[in-house]
């Protein structure tokens, strides 16, 4: 261990202390020293998992020592055409995650819900099925205030309210089939409402960000020289009063309620989607479906057998999300043009994907039960 317990402590916590600081660099520099940052701290996760695991526990703070050797490296050590290409990885990510984001949500409170009545049908009480219908009650409860807020707000949008009729037809048919589901749990379609309407929520806000763009400032521009990611941060100290009011412009609109959430929402999707893969690569393992305790299998798995991928998973989809949310808040009008389209194809797909998926579930459970 370390002499002290504070610096045990800072050797613990720093890392992630420095990966919070990427909306930082992106706010005053753009996202090209984020995506160098990233490849940064990818590449000291790789260099930990190279030494020994004893080593590493006897040595805490070499991880804090490490981190501080790259920190004081130059920005542009890495090379451009790497950076480009991670960069070019990043933007093709988002599709694969956003799918990630309805697929595994929707298994996962499928799987909880599922090992709650079961638990319940083996001790059967009042307060457990009460908790149930309670939880059941509230999801609805918000999915009838974002739908009265979201007409509220956006009745003049023909496709926002088309979608909020479909939606909610949708979801009441997925009560429909729930109840007509032997095995049907109602937490499970409360849920499936939730997540849709929620869906459809961020498709306005990242809407309304990318019909009002803010001005590129011109601190945003390609990095060059031997400043180290130290000294870029030690120069934002030094930034006019301008370019900090607008940094703090892209901070607010980082950490929105609605990034946070999901941020949140992604890496939990992501973690668990590796956490799956990784442990089907096992040989020792045997056949896993998701369902009972396989999340938590997935994650001890994937905590236990491959600690550097949950770590390389993290800043990668890290990464992605601050990327993104930088590039859309200052894209240009002629490009909105173009990503408006996309984005509506995107958060619409998911809200109408997670009730397809639900019902397509429920439909394959009924017909079996009949052929019976």
């Amino acid at each position: 261990m370390c002499l002290f317990p504070g610096i045990t402590c800072l050797a613990i916590f720093l890392p992630y202390f420095w990966l919070l600081c990427m909306p930082l660099y992106g706010s005053f520099s753009g996202t090209e020293p984020v995506v160098r940052f990233s490849l940064m701290m990818q590449f000291q996760a790789i260099i930990m998992s190279a030494f020994p695991v004893g080593l590493v526990s006897f040595i805490p703070c070499l991880e804090l020592v490490t981190l501080c050797v790259l920190m004081c490296l130059p920005v542009s050590l890495t090379p451009f055409p790497v950076v480009w290409l991670y960069d070019k990885l990043l933007w093709l990510s988002e599709p694969v995650w956003m799918l990630t984001e309805v697929l595994i949500p929707l298994e996962w409170a499928m799987a909880m819900s599922q090992k709650a009545v079961d638990r319940l049908d083996e001790e059967p009480t009042n307060l457990a099925k009460g908790m149930i219908l309670g939880l059941s009650t509230l999801c609805y409860a918000v999915v009838l205030y974002f739908g009265i807020e979201l007409y509220r707000l956006y009745s003049d949008s023909t496709l926002t309210v088309c979608m909020l009729c479909i939606l909610l037809a949708l979801s009441v048919l997925c009560h429909i089939m729930m109840w007509k589901v032997d095995e049907g749990i109602i937490v499970d379609a409360a849920f499936v409402s939730v997540f849709s309407m929620l869906f459809l929520y961020c498709y306005h806000i990242e809407r309304v960000i990318l019909q009002n763009p803010l001005p590129k400032p011109d601190t945003w521009k390609r990095i060059e020289g031997s400043i180290s990611y130290l000294g870029l941060l030690y120069s934002f100290t030094n930034a006019s009063l301008l370019n900090a009011n607008r940094a703090m412009q892209f901070m607010k609109k980082l950490f929105s309620p609605v990034f946070v959430l999901f941020s949140l929402l992604r890496l939990f999707s992501v973690l668990t989607a590796v956490g799956i893969v990784v442990r089907k690569g096992s040989d020792q393992e045997e056949e896993c479906d998701m369902g009972d305790d396989r999340f938590e299998m997935h994650f001890d798995s994937l905590i236990r057998k491959s600690p550097v991928v949950v770590r390389l998973s993290v800043i990668f989809v890290y990464t992605q999300l601050v990327t993104h949310h930088l590039q859309s808040a200052v894209i240009e009008p002629a490009v909105g043009t173009y990503a408006l389209p996309l984005m509506n194809t995107a958060r619409i797909s998911q809200a109408l994907l997670i009730q397809g998926i639900y019902l397509y579930k429920m439909c394959n459970q009924y017909r079996d039960e009949n052929a019976e």
